[in-house]
Order: C-alpha cells, then sequence, then structure tokens
C-alpha cells in the first residue's frame, strides 16, 4: 500500500469523523491520568492527534510514510500547534524512536504490521513502568478490508483474544477492550461493514 502516494487526499470528510469518534473513546480511556510524553504509532496526517493535543502535555507522531509527515508537519505548522513533532520514522525496521513513554496510542495501524508481536516488543522497551497503550483497529472479519491493495501483507483485522496474548508476551498487564465504532467501506464492488475495538493495556511495572 502507497501512503506517500495517497497522502495529499487523506484528510477526506469520513476519516476525519471516523477520527474524533476514536479520539473521544481514547480520551475515555485516559480520563483520569496525566501523561507527559506520548507517541502514536502510525499517525499518517495526525488527524487523532489533532483530536486529543489540547489533553496531552508532549506528542510525537511517528510514521514510515515520509508524504504523511510532510502532510501533517505543514499541518502542525498552519494550526501553530506547539506540543506535537513528527517524525519519518520505521521503526519495524529497526530505527529508534527518540524518546521514552508513559502513553502510547495508535489507530488502523497495527493490522499493516506483518509480525505484530514484535512491533509491540519494540514499543514496549520504549515504554516507561506502569504506561498505558492504546490500540484501536479492526476487528477480523470476513470481508478482506485491502481486496483492492494486491501488495497488502498485514492482518484482515484480529482477534482480540489473540491480540491479548501478544501484549502479555510483550510485557503488558490489565488488558481489556471493547467495540467502539460501526463502520461502512466503500469499494468499486460495494459497500461491507466493519468494526473497531479499543484495547488497553498497561506495562509491567
Amino acid at each position: 500500500m502507497d501512503f506517500d502516494e495517497k497522502a495529499k487526499g487523506w484528510d477526506t470528510l469520513d476519516r476525519a469523523l471516523r477520527a474524533v469518534a476514536i479520539a473521544g473513546e481514547l480520551e475515555k480511556a485516559i480520563a483520569g491520568e496525566t501523561y507527559h510524553k506520548a507517541l502514536e504509532f502510525g499517525c499518517g496526517t495526525g488527524l487523532v492527534s489533532f483530536n486529543l493535543q489540547h489533553l496531552l502535555r508532549e506528542i510525537t507522531l511517528v510514521d514510515s510514510s515520509a508524504e504523511m509527515i510532510r502532510v501533517l508537519k505543514t499541518k502542525i505548522q498552519d494550526s501553530r500547534i506547539h506540543n506535537m513533532a513528527a517524525y519519518k520514522l520505521d521503526i519495524v525496521k529497526g530505527e529508534p524512536l527518540p524518546g521514552r513513554y508513559d502513553l502510547i496510542y495508535m489507530s488502523m495501524a497495527l493490522h499493516h504490521i506483518f509480525d505484530t508481536g514484535n512491533l509491540l516488543r519494540t514499543l514496549s522497551g520504549n515504554m516507561e513502568p506502569d504506561g498505558l497503550i492504546c490500540i484501536v483497529d479492526l476487528l477480523e472479519m470476513e470481508n478482506d478490508f485491502h481486496k483492492s491493495e494486491p501488495d497488502f501483507v498485514g492482518h484482515n483485522g484480529f482477534n482480540p483474544e489473540h491480540l491479548k496474548i501478544l501484549l502479555k508476551g510483550a510485557g503488558f498487564l490489565d488488558i481489556e477492550y471493547k467495540t467502539i465504532y460501526e463502520g461502512t467501506k466503500k469499494t468499486e464492488e460495494g459497500e461491507f461493514p466493519y468494526s473497531l475495538f479499543l484495547m488497553t493495556a498497561k506495562k509491567e511495572e
């Protein structure tokens, strides 16, 4: 999937509205806590973080797509936001993150990663003890969400119980999940429904 090619037209109304809904659920998940350093993995153009930046002291946003990050940096500059910093990084290929974090969140990013367990272990290694990870992604489905993209090598959603096992193996505890969003994807072959879950977990102390 060529995210560089899609970056300029990424901020559609549907994605923007979905990001508002996802951010609202993330806000509930972090309510009552103060997080000093947050990381959004697979941030794209930052749609979710723009809805959370007023709640968090400092947000680092990373994505492997140079064009997504270029668009995001322009948005940050145009909006005169000072607590968000964007980096083109491919941590799946071993590029190091620029810090340690007490909150990590991602939205519709994890299913693009083939070796999910390895990524979760990498993120865990960059988290402060008792830090919170929040994963928003697709529930396992019959329809192929990326059928129109023959080069896609990720996952067609997740079974949350299987993902819980991977999180435990990466050093996370107190794992909870719930379905938070119902949407419809439009394709050339028609429309099909999909569901998103939110899974939260705490890094071992």
